[in-house]
């Protein structure tokens, strides 16, 4: 099977905490699925993907346009025209970048919606992409995977979608930043950062 990951939207449209996660998966299902061909679509701005294995191509896709519209159109053309050159059977890309006049199979990665909740970050043109499209981009989709049952719940409640298309998938943890310290180090710290007080219930 020939799987294209289009990191050009999955590494630009998402926190640098969940970039990080995203990297960090792939790695591992590369490698645990060697019988299967990964094609990354790379841009210019997300050359920070590292990822090599003897089951990794990657393309070069040239610059994408930040605004809707013609984002949209590059999804519909170009990216289009990559899935059909490269002869991929799924499509793995965000929740922007789902093409609705494809047969095969298409997994979106959705860290948010954002739109429905800060309006005010928005431009006009993108609240009226996300509102027309993301019903769409979610009912074409074979497979939805988020980060928390919270937002799982949004997307059914909100959309209608069917749940078991949408899997949980938590972020990790970074064990190399991240790890239990000594017990002096963890009293000290205690004591730096709350206040002493008298009494019952006073302490941590």
């Amino acid at each position: 099977m020939i799987i294209a990951v289009n990191t050009s939207f999955l590494l630009r449209d998402t926190p640098p905490g969940a970039s990080d996660f995203l990297c960090e998966t792939f790695s591992r299902i590369t490698k645990n699925y060697t019988a299967h061909q990964f094609i990354f679509l790379i841009d210019k701005y997300t050359n920070q993907f590292f990822i090599e294995g003897p089951n990794i191509k990657k393309v070069i896709t040239g610059s994408v346009p930040l605004n809707a519209l013609l984002r949209k159109w590059w999804v519909d053309v170009k990216l289009k025209g990559l899935l059909k050159e490269y002869k991929a059977d799924v499509l793995v890309t965000n929740s922007s970048g789902v093409i609705l006049t494809i047969p095969i199979p298409q997994c979106i990665i959705m860290t948010d919606l954002a739109f429905l909740h800060f309006t005010e970050a928005m431009k006009r043109s993108q609240m009226k992409f996300y509102e027309k499209n993301t019903p769409r981009f979610l009912l074409k989709a074979v497979s939805i995977v988020v980060p928390s049952i919270y937002l799982k719940n949004e997307i059914v409640q909100q959309y209608k979608s069917d749940a078991d298309k949408i899997d949980v998938v938590h972020y990790g943890v970074n064990k190399e930043k991240f790890y239990p310290v000594a017990d002096a180090i963890k009293q000290a710290t205690r004591e730096k950062h709350t206040r002493k007080t008298q009494g019952k219930g006073g302490g941590l």
